[in-house]
């Protein structure tokens, strides 16, 4: 909400713990008469994830592909998916938003990009900045400080001072990150990934 800061706080309290429990949970609701459900990483797409045209709309395509990134997730056995789909899909917006979501709320943990060729995976981590910086405050843990991010978006503790209050910001840090590496296959060698996107791993021209 656009006047959310002049709030009461208990409201603010409030209205935030609702925020968290949908972005841990989904979201059940009413669809012109249908009950629907959207996953936890669907309902942050939908309301927190900024594309280069504002907030997305919600789609059936969409809702069914969340439906089936969850159910990989879930399976322990299931290594990760594969999406073949044609271009301007948004293949690339909902798997930048789904790792920020994991990556940007979890102890310790990495998310890697890498694509066809090194500045395709530069455009890719532009846009997953482009999302952080429109991302609320209260979906947005502690950085290192760097703006904007070139190469990776690191959460952990600021490296700069304050220019205002000379000290540094003290509050817990996740210590983890978000980057990009080249296209070569052994980049990511020896890095525990909990989350990665390789796009255009393949291409149909």
């Amino acid at each position: 909400p656009k006047d959310f800061w002049s709030w009461e706080d208990k409201d603010k309290a409030a209205f935030i713990k609702q925020q968290w429990f949908y972005r841990e949970n989904g979201l059940w609701f009413y669809n012109n008469g249908n009950i629907e459900y959207v996953t936890d990483d669907h309902w942050f797409y939908l309301t927190h994830w900024h594309l280069d045209i504002g907030l997305p709309r919600f789609i059936d395509s969409d809702r069914d592909y969340f439906y089936l990134k969850k159910f990989a997730q879930d399976n322990k056995k299931c290594f990760g998916t594969l999406d073949i789909e044609n271009r301007r899909g948004g293949k690339t917006y909902r798997s930048i938003s789904s790792m920020y979501n994991k990556i940007s709320k979890t102890q310790n943990a990495n998310g890697g990009i890498q694509s066809k060729t090194n500045s395709d995976a530069e455009q890719i981590f532009e846009k997953l900045v482009y999302g952080w910086r429109k991302m609320v405050d209260y979906f947005k843990p502690v950085d290192i400080g760097i703006f904007p991010p070139k190469t990776e978006l690191v959460f952990d503790t600021p490296i700069k001072r304050s220019s205002k209050i000379r000290v540094k910001d003290t509050r817990a840090v996740l210590n983890s990150k978000i980057d990009f590496k080249n296209v070569k296959a052994e980049a990511y060698d020896g890095i525990k990934l909990i989350d990665y996107y390789n796009d255009e791993f393949g291409k149909n021209t």
